[in-house]
């Protein structure tokens, strides 16, 4: 599905929108060329958005995964690890529809990680 979801991108470069791999986009008759949900964030991304937004997607979950592992390795923060647990742990569902809590949690915590990051290089910066 995965792989699917990829490669069936490049037929609708402009992607299907976001709802196509909801359930909505099953329940309200739209077109499930791909099955719905490829079950994985980035798959499901390339599917909605086309390869541009699947691939700036994949850039943000590379960005967001060098910021945590950067920051808990400068620190040493007991945060920084739980933050890092949490992103390893929920990898390729940060968008999951059906666990809103959970995707609220998540965003949450990457976006302190991003500022507390930038707040750590402010702070090394000579005076």
């Amino acid at each position: 599905m995965f792989y699917t979801g990829i490669l069936s991108s490049f037929g609708d470069p402009a992607g299907l929108g976001l709802g196509a791999t909801t359930i909505a986009s099953s329940k309200l008759g739209g077109d499930d060329a791909v099955g719905g949900s490829t079950e994985i964030d980035i798959s499901n991304l390339f599917v909605s958005l086309g390869p541009v937004g699947g691939l700036v997607y994949v850039v943000v979950v590379f960005y967001m995964f060098q910021t945590t592992i950067r920051y808990v390795l400068r620190t040493n923060s007991v945060g920084g690890i739980a933050v890092l647990a949490l992103l390893v742990a929920i990898t390729g569902n940060w968008l999951t529809g059906s666990q809103y809590a959970v995707v609220a949690i998540v965003w949450l915590c990457i976006g302190m990680i991003d500022q507390l990051n930038k707040n750590w290089e402010r702070e090394q910066l000579p005076a």
